[in-house]
């Protein structure tokens, strides 16, 4: 946010999308950035298990 530089995280979700649309329409946003999980991530969620 470009008021205090802070990071904020949002869902993939209409609530995470309405978040983005009001903060690009009052200029508010600096950056945007996605997350995708790794190999590590996809299998501990199908797994339950580390590798």
């Amino acid at each position: 946010m470009k008021d205090n530089n802070e990071k904020v995280t949002v869902r993939k979700d209409t609530d995470g999308l309405d978040k983005i649309k009001r903060w690009m329409s009052e200029d508010r946003l600096l950056t945007i950035h996605s997350n995708e999980p790794n190999l590590e991530e996809i299998f501990l969620s199908l797994t339950g298990r580390e590798l």
